[in-house]
């Protein structure tokens, strides 16, 4: 193409400043890298912003040919590309990840997940507003900008041919390339994934050297083929099964959640108690199935044939009610845990369409459950699921707020960049786990002596203590430690110091029946009373509607965190990435030279004996 196009250089010399200075104002602020690792990502992050206006430039001659309509409409949408690199600044200082990340998750099962998946957001309303109004005026403001600017550029015009900028490209590749060969190997792999996401094109085109973890063998897929369990029951109790939004261990205490730290003093006692994902959809999907999150998509495809605990639980004479205040369409979950059209549940109560607030619609729910258990007073399995603790943390207006001061709603672009008002917005969750305890209240003097109580959180929240907000983006002790609370017809002692999730319905099953019932083909967990418990606890990272990648081995002194290849992978790998291996309670990172043989043996194995 011979054709040269006089470009606004004064426009894309602006471009390439902001967004290198978005960059930059993540990488300089890092405190865990050395000197040399910000000098790399900086010379690295602005070579990346030039070639990113490179490639601008390159479409805008194609745009250019059309007509000029066909340009400006063109310039209008790159504004709003750069208004998302914004968003994408704000989003990496709120909860460490990045806008492709948030948007993987937003669109993971098309448009009717997406609905699902902002109402589950709770945004306020002054936030839902900013971002209508910006998709409407942002792409007007960058096209006016665009032509100020270029009258500017006019007065010193400056054209430029395809195949020169095609070369300028090109060259730029080329020099990053080699920039990443020299540096690369003075890179460590967790540094990678830490630091990668701050550059304008949130990836580079090698990655470091990642030490690889063998397998005995891949990972088993899961076992769908059901078999009716043939078992009569003398005693058929009530059972019940409290699934409460965003809920971290260490929030139950006496002074904000008295009813639920009494029962965590009276029950069983597990110290450390993980769930099994730091994200809903997969937390959910352990609790009910008993399967590990990385079977999330492979069991899905099994035309929503329900989880198997169900399945067991009615063979076993159970009726199972749900009554849920969280939308179970997100991620089609009900039909994920209960089957095709729930077949699996006879009766469903879903609050999720009723009030806005959740607060109120857990009161209608937990309301609905007392008069529930009045008329089904045995064998009946209850699932319940509260959702006030989720941002924006809820409580009804005429409930008193017990931890002062709060913030009216949370002030996300504050917050991100400054941190202001944080410990206002930790009292917003205080009082919304508080809330939900009181919610307790009659449930507690209604039970009958030989009910079955099982309490957890689905995952836990994180308050920038380890750099991030929120959860689902980080697998750290915040977001993944979570209470595990039991009230079971049984003296017998735990043979486990650590459980998670998928461990719930194993153990209520052994209480049932005095024996473990199960096939360890159908489920992956473990009755903590069993002798063979596992040591660790395997914790899933994010992954919007795929199969989860990465995930972390927890044990009692050490924590794992490891990686397959890719999604489609997970059932034909030998072999894993070892992001890193930590300290458990300080989460230092640390070698394997570090840690004694003995201890390092055990990790490794430990992941060999839990895929079955």
């Amino acid at each position: 193409m011979k054709a040269k196009l006089t470009i606004n250089y004064f426009y894309f010399t602006l471009i390439i400043l902001y967004v290198s200075l978005l960059s930059l104002s993540h990488i300089l602020a890092f405190q865990h890298v050395t000197s040399y690792l910000k000098i790399f990502l900086s010379i690295y992050a602005v070579m990346q912003a030039i070639l990113e206006v490179s490639i601008f430039i390159l479409i805008g001659f194609a745009f250019k040919k059309i007509s000029k309509t066909a340009y400006r409409v063109y310039i209008g949408l790159l504004f709003l590309f750069l208004i998302a690199h914004y968003v994408d600044f704000t989003v990496l200082r709120l909860m460490d990840t990045t806008i492709i990340t948030t948007f993987k998750v937003l669109f993971a099962s098309g448009i009717t997940h997406f609905f699902s998946a902002v109402k589950a957001l709770n945004l306020n309303l002054s936030m839902t507003l900013l971002i209508l109004v910006s998709l409407a005026v942002v792409p007007l403001i960058g096209v006016i900008f665009y032509l100020f600017t270029n009258k500017l550029a006019l007065r010193k015009p400056l054209s430029v041919s395809f195949s020169q900028v095609s070369l300028t490209t090109a060259s730029l590749i080329a020099s990053l390339v080699v920039f990443e060969i020299i540096a690369m190997p003075y890179v460590t792999k967790d540094q990678y994934v830490e630091c990668s996401k701050t550059l304008p094109l949130k990836n580079t085109f090698l990655s470091p050297y990642c030490k690889k973890l063998s397998l005995a063998k891949t990972l088993k897929r899961p076992c769908c083929n059901y078999k009716k369990v043939n078992l009569k029951l003398t005693k058929k109790p009530n059972i019940y099964i409290f699934i409460i939004e965003t809920l971290r261990k260490d929030i139950i205490t006496k002074e904000i959640a008295p009813n639920l730290y009494g029962l965590r003093e009276k029950g069983i006692k597990i110290e450390n108690t993980y769930s099994n994902a730091n994200a809903s959809q997969f937390s959910w999907f352990s609790i009910i199935h008993s399967k590990l999150p990385y079977h999330f998509k492979e069991m899905s495809k099994e035309k929503y044939q329900g989880a198997i605990p169900l399945k067991i639980l009615k063979d076993l004479g159970y009726k199972i009610h749900v009554h849920s205040s969280a939308d179970l369409k997100y991620f089609n979950m009900d039909q994920n845990l209960f089957g095709k059209n729930r077949y699996l549940v006879d009766e469903f109560y879903d609050y999720a369409e009723k009030y806005k607030d959740p607060s109120y619609r857990d009161k209608d729910a937990t309301q609905a459950l007392l008069k529930d258990m009045k008329e089904n007073n045995k064998a009946t399995c209850f699932i319940i699921f509260l959702d006030s603790t989720h941002s924006e943390y809820s409580w009804p207006k005429e409930y008193p707020a017990k931890f002062l001061p709060i913030s009216k709603e949370i002030d996300y672009l504050t917050i991100s960049h400054t941190r202001k008002g944080l410990d206002k917005l930790i009292n917003r969750y205080k009082n919304s786990v508080n809330y939900v305890d009181f919610l307790f209240n009659d449930f507690f003097k209604s039970l009958d002596k030989d009910c079955i109580v099982a309490i957890t959180g689905d995952h836990g929240e994180e308050f920038f203590e380890n750099g991030s907000l929120f959860h689902g983006t980080h697998l750290n002790y915040y977001q993944t430690a979570v209470p595990i609370l039991y009230k079971l017809n049984t003296q017998r002692v735990p043979h486990t110091k650590i459980t998670s999730h998928v461990d719930i319905f194993p153990t209520i099953f052994d209480v049932l029946t005095d024996s473990h019932l199960v096939d360890g083909n159908y489920l992956d967990g473990t009755s903590i009373f069993s002798k063979n418990h596992p040591s660790f606890v395997i914790t899933a990272q994010q992954n919007g509607g795929e199969n989860p990648v990465e995930f972390s081995l927890t044990g009692l002194e050490y924590k794992m965190i490891l990686k397959f290849k890719s999604p489609e992978s997970i059932y034909n790998s030998s072999e894993l990435e070892l992001i890193k291996l930590q300290e458990l309670d300080s989460e230092r990172p640390v070698s394997e030279n570090e840690i004694e043989i003995n201890s390092m043996k055990k990790l490794k194995e430990a992941f060999n004996n839990m895929i079955k």
